[in-house]
């Protein structure tokens, strides 16, 4: 059942995406896609906890400086 937390976890960060429009938890949203996902695999809900946290920081820091750049264009 924590596939549950985890879409509600990425309709809250969608609405919070679709208010402040900065492009920062649109990583966390395909994080918790992802999680979400995974914890159809995974029953430890710490260790899904530290996936969706580790995805996205990774997210963030590897496509952050790429979508500034894009973004000038």
């Amino acid at each position: 059942m924590a596939w549950i937390f985890w879409i509600l976890i990425v309709f809250v960060l969608t609405f919070v995406e679709v208010i402040t429009i900065n492009l920062v938890t649109i990583w966390f949203i395909l994080a918790g896609i992802l999680t979400c996902l995974l914890s159809l695999f995974i029953d430890s809900f710490i260790i899904q906890v530290i996936i969706f946290c580790l995805l996205g920081a990774i997210l963030v820091l590897t496509t952050k400086n790429k979508m500034k750049e894009l973004i000038k264009i």
